[in-house]
């Protein structure tokens, strides 16, 4: 593999999941602690040379981020997957604070966010195209 790098572009280990205790098939009261460090050491022995862990909305953004702090390898995108897109517009969160603070996520850790993702991209420009409508409506 010399000279060929590796990126993983849409790691999920951010996920808060990843991070819970299994319960194994073969029985209900046994668990197993989670391998990461183990699975970032053969990531690393195989070649790969970068993790991006993928932000598919604002909290897995910001775990995403803080990962990152586990190792130099480990890098961070930022945004709001159309899965996740309700949490965009709620009662308690509105549209721009939404948007506001994945940019703050971004803008303020400019080393280890190294992509904004392309849902975020189409959120962006929705807002940007609604704004518009908006004020030509006004």
């Amino acid at each position: 593999m010399s000279g060929t790098r590796i990126i993983d572009t849409r790691a999920n280990f951010a996920d808060k999941k990843f991070f819970r205790n299994l319960r194994t098939f073969a029985s209900s009261k046994k668990f197993h602690k989670t391998d990461i460090k183990e699975v970032l050491e053969r990531s690393w022995t195989s070649g790969v040379a970068k993790i991006i862990l993928f932000g598919r909305n604002l909290d897995s953004s910001k775990s995403g981020l803080n990962e990152t702090k586990r190792d130099g390898g480990l890098f961070c995108s930022v945004g709001c997957d159309r899965c996740y897109s309700g949490e965009f517009d709620t009662d308690i969160v509105k549209p721009e604070d939404y948007l506001k603070a994945l940019e703050n996520i971004k803008t303020e850790n400019k080393t280890k966010v190294i992509a904004v993702s392309s849902a975020m991209n189409s959120i962006i420009t929705t807002i940007m195209i609604l704004t518009i409508i908006q004020k030509k409506i006004k």
